[in-house]
C-alpha cells in the first residue's frame, strides 16, 4: 500500500517510510468488494454528481486468479457490487488476461457455471488474438517511416528467390498460408523478423508455458510477444544496423531466457555449454541447439527437421542457403554423436537424462555388433520387401514362373529358370556395372542384374535396430518411468524395423539400374517395380520362346473333357491349343505335334517315359508349359489313338478300354507309360469314338451284360490253334474256361507239360460257369495275384510243373502265340510290379511306330525308374 501511495502521488508522499507512517497513522483499514464499490462510487461523484465517471483497469486477471478460489470469488464480489443500481454506470470495470481462465487454470472449469455468471456481468467481450499480437508487435514496435518502407522494399525485392530457398518453412502441418514464401509488401510490415517468426514465437511462449514441468510461474509482461520482440531486435544490435540482416532463432531464444522463465535453469545451463563446440562449416553447434529447443515445443506445426532448423536461422537477406543447410546439418551430427539429440526419420529432438543414458547404451552395443548380424537383419527385411518378385505372371498371367532370386550373394529363392540378382544398398561390397554389362550379361539370358548405390545411412540404420534389440533385451530397470520409456523404445524399434528401413530401402532400391543381355537402364522411382517385371518379361519371352504353343489357361476339370468327347463344344483352351479343329483332333498341331515328338525321341534314346518326366520337361526352357497343358496334351493324343498308357492297373490304348479303373475324367491317372498304337485305321476310329472291335462273347468282366468282346475273323491264334484267341487290345487271351489242366499237342521232343494257370490265391472267383469257377487272368487283375503265384527276373515259376528248359510261364491263354502278343504279354508281366519276384519297374511312355514300340524280336523296352515295390 505505501509503494503504491508514492506511485500515485509522490509530492505528497516523497518516501515509502512516510507513505508507511501515513498508513499507521490512519488505523487499520479493512479492504473489501463492498467498501471498494463506494468508494468507486464516490471518486465518480467528484468528478460531477450527474455526469462524472470513472474507468477501473485490473490487468492480467488470470495471473492474479491463479489458482486461489478466493481471489476468483473477490473478482465476482467486486463485479456485483459494481452492478447495483445506484453504481450502475458510473464506475466501468475493465479486465484483461493474455488468455482466457478456463485455458490455463485447471480449477475454474470445475467452476464453469459461475464463469459463465461472472462473464454476463461484463456486456462487452473483446477476444485478443494471434493476429492482434502480430498487428500490435507491428504498429508498436516494428513501424517504418515511408523512406525506411522503400529501402526495406527494394532490398526485399532483390532476395526474393534466395529467401524462397533459404528460409521457407517446409512440411507444415497448421497455418500453412502463412509459411509461404514471403512476399516483398509483406516482408516490409515485419522486417528485420520474418513474417512467420512472430506468430511461431507467440506459440512456442504459450507451449513453454504450459508443457515444461520445469517451467515457472510467468508474468504478464515476461509472456508478452513485444517485450521479447524488442529484446530479440536490440539484443541483436538490429535497430542500428543497415538493411539486410534479419532475427534468427537463436536471438528470440536469448530474448525469452532474458526477460523470461520459461526456459529452466537445467536446460539453459546444458545449452549453455555447448558454447564450448564452436561451429560446424560457419554456422555455431550453440545455435543450432536453440534453435531446436524452441521448435520442438511446436511438433504439431512445423517438424523440426534440419530444413526448417536452417531456415529459422536464415542470417540475412544476401545469405546463401544452402550454406547454412550444410553448417546445419554438421552440427546436428555433432549434437547426435554427443547424445545430446536423438534423431527419427529425419525430426530431431533433445534428449532428456534417461534418454541420454539410453543412447550411450546403444551406442556401446553398436560397436560390438557383427558382420553377421548385419547381414541377417538386411536379409530378412529384403526378403520380405522382395517376396512378390519371386513370382512372375507371364504373358498377363497365362502361367506364373518362379523366379531365382539371389540378393547381395545368397539365395532366397532357389526355383525357377529366371534368375534376378539384386545387389542391395546394403551389400559388403559392391557390383562393377561396366563389368557385368560388358562381360556376364551378355550370355545370361536368363538373368537381370538391379543393382544399387550402398548407402551408409542404410547402413548405420540397421546397426541402430540391432544395438536397440541388444540394449532392450536386458533385464527392466527404473520403475514405472523406466517401464513408460523402456515401452516407448520399443515402438521405436519396432517402427524402425517393419517401416522406415524397409520403406528407405524401397527408395534406394529405385534409384538403381537394371542390365540384361548387355543393355542399362535407369530406374524410374515412381514406377520400378513396372520397370523390373518388364525385363524379367523380356527375359521370359527369350528364354520360352516355345511357350506360345502351349500358351493357355487349362483348368483341372478341362483336361478330362477329351476323353468323353463325342463331338460338339470342347473348353475355350482347346481351341487356343489349337487341339480341335472342325471336330477332329488335330496331331499335327502346334503343342500335340511337339509332345509327341518328344515322346519319339525319347523311345528312340531309351529315355524315361513317365508323366512326371515329360511334365517336368515341358515346364524347363524353352516351352514353360503349364503342368496342366502337358496332361491335355497327353490325354488328347490317348483320345486320337497315337499313344497308349501303361499304368499298374493295366494298358489303356483308349479312353473306352475295358481294362481301364480310373474315370474317364481323371487324366491326372495317367502317369504311367504310354505303349505303341495299333494300326492307322485304328488309330482314326479311335479320334471318332468308341465302337465295337470283333464279336461279343459271354464271360467279360468289363462288360455290363458278362460279354466279352472276341477278335473278327482272321484274328490269329496260338500256334497250330493251341490256344485261345488274343484280345486285339489287349495282348491278352480272350478267354479260359476254368483253371485246370490242359494236354497240348505233343511236339518232336515228346509230351509237353499240361498248361496251368498262376494259383488262384489273390484272384477274384467268379465269372465264367463251370470248371472251378475261376475267370481267366486278365491284366487289370494281374497286379492282384499274392504270394500263390511268383515269377522270377529270369522269367521261370519254381512252382510250376515242367518247368523245365524251354517252359514259358504265362497268365492266361496258351504258351504259344503270335510273336508280337507274345511279346506284349511278356512284357506285361515283366512291367507289373505287384508280381513277387518280378522286375520293380514302371513302363514308360512309347509312343507308336513302325514296329510298334518294340525292339527287334519282339520286346518291349522298358523305362530305367523303378516304382515302389507293391505298386
Amino acid at each position: 500500500m505505501a509503494q503504491a501511495l508514492v506511485a500515485i502521488d509522490p509530492d505528497m508522499w516523497p518516501s515509502v517510510e512516510e507513505a508507511e507512517r501515513h498508513v499507521d497513522r490512519q488505523g487499520r483499514i479493512t479492504i473489501n468488494p463492498n467498501w471498494l464499490a463506494e468508494r468507486l462510487k464516490e471518486e465518480a461523484q467528484s468528478i460531477d454528481p450527474e455526469t462524472g465517471r470513472l474507468v477501473v483497469l485490473l490487468d492480467e486477471v488470470g495471473l492474479y486468479i491463479g489458482d486461489q478460489q478466493d481471489r476468483y470469488l473477490e473478482l465476482k464480489a467486486i463485479a456485483e457490487n459494481l452492478a447495483r443500481a445506484d453504481i450502475y454506470g458510473k464506475v466501468w470495470l475493465v479486465v484483461t488476461s493474455q488468455e482466457a481462465p478456463e485455458l490455463k487454470i485447471q480449477a475454474v472449469v470445475a467452476r464453469r457455471e459461475e464463469l459463465e455468471w461472472l462473464r454476463d456481468r461484463f456486456p462487452l467481450k473483446f477476444a485478443l488474438t494471434p493476429e492482434n499480437i502480430e498487428t500490435v508487435v507491428r504498429e508498436r514496435l516494428l513501424k517504418k517511416t515511408e523512406e525506411g518502407r522503400a529501402t526495406v522494399r527494394a532490398a526485399a525485392t532483390g532476395a526474393l528467390g534466395a529467401l524462397s530457398l533459404g528460409a521457407t518453412i517446409t512440411g507444415a502441418r497448421r497455418h500453412r498460408e502463412i509459411f509461404e514464401p514471403p512476399e516483398p509488401d509483406r516482408l516490409v510490415e515485419t522486417y528485420p523478423f520474418l513474417p512467420y517468426q512472430v506468430r511461431l514465437t507467440t506459440e512456442i511462449l504459450g507451449q513453454l508455458r504450459g508443457r515444461d514441468a520445469g517451467a515457472e510461474g510467468l508474468t504478464g509482461r515476461e509472456r508478452a510477444i513485444l517485450a521479447v520482440a524488442q529484446s530479440a531486435l536490440c539484443g541483436s544490435a538490429l535497430a542500428g544496423s543497415e538493411v539486410g540482416p534479419l532475427v534468427t532463432f537463436e536471438h528470440i531464444f536469448d530474448a525469452i531466457v532474458g526477460d523470461t522463465r520459461a526456459v529452466p535453469s537445467a536446460h539453459e545451463a546444458e545449452i549453455r555449454e555447448l558454447a564450448a563446440l564452436g561451429s560446424r562449416d560457419g554456422v555455431s553447434v550453440q545455435a543450432v541447439a536453440k534453435t531446436l529447443y524452441l521448435l520442438q515445443r511446436v511438433p504439431e506445426w512445423v517438424p523440426a527437421t534440419a530444413e526448417n532448423l536452417a531456415a529459422l536461422l536464415y542470417p540475412g537477406l544476401d545469405a546463401r542457403g544452402e550454406d547454412v543447410l550444410t553448417g546445419v546439418r554438421a552440427a546436428l551430427a555433432e549434437l547426435v554423436e554427443r547424445h545430446y539429440v536423438g534423431e527419427r526419420e529425419g525430426v530431431f529432438r533433445f534428449l532428456l537424462p534417461t534418454e541420454r543414458t539410453f543412447e550411450e547404451d546403444v551406442e556401446r552395443a553398436r560397436r560390438n555388433l557383427t558382420a553377421a548380424q548385419r547381414r541377417r537383419l538386411g536379409l530378412e527385411v529384403l526378403r520380405e520387401l522382395l517376396a512378390d518378385l519371386t513370382k512372375h505372371r507371364f504373358q498377363g498371367g497365362i502361367r506364373v514362373f518362379d523366379v531365382r532370386l539371389e540378393v547381395d550373394g545368397e539365395t532366397l529363392n532357389p526355383k525357377g529358370h529366371l534368375t534376378l540378382v539384386v545387389r542391395s544398398p546394403l551389400a559388403a561390397e559392391a557390383e562393377d556395372p561396366d563389368e557385368i554389362e560388358r562381360t556376364r550379361s551378355p550370355g545370361a539370358r536368363d538373368t537381370v542384374w538391379w543393382l544399387s548405390e550402398p548407402s551408409a545411412e542404410l547402413v548405420s540404420l540397421v546397426d541402430r535396430i540391432l544395438a536397440m534389440e541388444t540394449v532392450l533385451g536386458r533385464p527392466e530397470a527404473g520403475g514405472p518411468e523406466g517401464a513408460e520409456f523402456r515401452r516407448e523404445r520399443e515402438r521405436e524399434k519396432e517402427t524402425l524395423r517393419h517401416t522406415t528401413l524397409p520403406s528407405r530401402l524401397r527408395e534406394a532400391l529405385a534409384q538403381g539400374a537394371l542390365i540384361a543381355v548387355g543393355a542399362r537402364r535407369n530406374l524410374r522411382p515412381e514406377d520400378w517395380e513396372r520397370s523390373v517385371r518388364a525385363a524379367l518379361e523380356e527375359r521370359a519371352e527369350e528364354v520360352f520362346f516355345e511357350f506360345p504353343a502351349g500358351a493357355a489357361s487349362v483348368r483341372d476339370e478341362d483336361v478330362g473333357r477329351i476323353l468323353s468327347w463325342r463331338g460338339g463344344a470342347l473348353p475355350e483352351c482347346y481351341r487356343h491349343l489349337g487341339v480341335v479343329e472342325d471336330g477332329s483332333i488335330r496331331e499335327d498341331g502346334p503343342l500335340l505335334s511337339r509332345v509327341l515328338a518328344e515322346l519319339k525321341r525319347r523311345a528312340e534314346a531309351h529315355e524315361p517315359l513317365r508323366g512326371p518326366d515329360l511334365a517336368e520337361h515341358f515346364d524347363r526352357p524353352p516351352y514353360g508349359w503349364d503342368e496342366r497343358v502337358v496332361r491335355l496334351a497327353l490325354a488328347s493324343l490317348l483320345r486320337h489313338g497315337a499313344i497308349e498308357v501303361r499304368t499298374p492297373q493295366g494298358t489303356f490304348r483308349s479312353p473306352t478300354d475295358p481294362g481301364r479303373r480310373a474315370g474317364p475324367d481323371e487324366p491326372a491317372g495317367v502317369p504311367g507309360g504310354l505303349l505303341p498304337p495299333r494300326a492307322g485305321p485304328q488309330r482314326r476310329a479311335a479320334s471318332r469314338g468308341p465302337g465295337p472291335r470283333g464279336r461279343v462273347v459271354r464271360g467279360h468282366p468289363g462288360d455290363p451284360r458278362g460279354d466279352r468282346r472276341r477278335p473278327p475273323p482272321g484274328a490269329r491264334r496260338g500256334r497250330a490253334g493251341g490256344g485261345p484267341p488274343l484280345h486285339p487290345s489287349r495282348g491278352l487271351p480272350a478267354g479260359r474256361r476254368g483253371g485246370g489242366a490242359r494236354a497240348r499237342r505233343p511236339g518232336a521232343r515228346g509230351p509237353r507239360a499240361p498248361d496251368r494257370h498262376l494259383p488262384a490265391a489273390g484272384r477274384p472267383r467268379g465269372g465264367h460257369p463251370g470248371g472251378d469257377g475261376r475267370p481267366p487272368l486278365a491284366a487289370h487283375q494281374a497286379q492282384g495275384v499274392g504270394s500263390g503265384g511268383r515269377l522270377r527276373a529270369g522269367g521261370r515259376d519254381p512252382d510250376l510243373p515242367g518247368r523245365g528248359r524251354g517252359h514259358r510261364p504265362r497268365i492266361g491263354g496258351a504258351a504259344r502265340g503270335p510273336p508280337r502278343e507274345r511279346g506284349r504279354a511278356r512284357g506285361l508281366a515283366r512291367a507289373l510290379p505287384g508280381l513277387p519276384g518280378g522286375p520293380r519297374r514302371v513302363r514308360g511312355l512309347i509312343p507308336g511306330g513302325s514296329h510298334g514300340g518294340r525292339e527287334p524280336g519282339g520286346r518291349v523296352r522298358e523305362g530305367t525308374r523303378r516304382a515302389p515295390r507293391g505298386r
